[in-house]
């Protein structure tokens, strides 16, 4: 199984979490939110770091793959951490709801 760290853990992080729990292909590795405490826990899975710490954590292992759980009133930040990221660390894609930019 593929481990997945989140981007942003309110209300779409916390679906994705649970949409990828149900699939048997991801195990949580946690959150990445800039507004919560690191260590803090999130429906039982912790905040790891804010946004200047996925590729440090990438680089460690702690993930495998991420997905960006910012909703769509956040569209430009959305995409900007979607560029940022997206030649560094793999995103993951199997499942219909999760939009990237190409």
């Amino acid at each position: 199984m593929k481990k997945l760290a989140i981007i942003g853990s309110g209300d779409l992080g916390k679906q994705i979490k649970n949409l990828a729990l149900e699939s048997s292909e991801y195990i949580i590795s946690g959150f990445f939110d800039d507004f919560k405490p690191i260590g803090s826990l999130v429906e039982g899975f912790p905040v790891l770091g804010n946004l200047d710490n996925i590729q440090k954590h990438f680089e460690n292992g702690t993930f495998d793959e991420l997905l960006i759980g910012i909703g769509y009133k956040h569209m430009k930040i959305r995409q900007e951490l979607f560029e940022r990221f997206r030649h560094q660390i793999p995103f993951g894609k199997n499942y219909p709801f999760f939009l990237y930019y190409s």
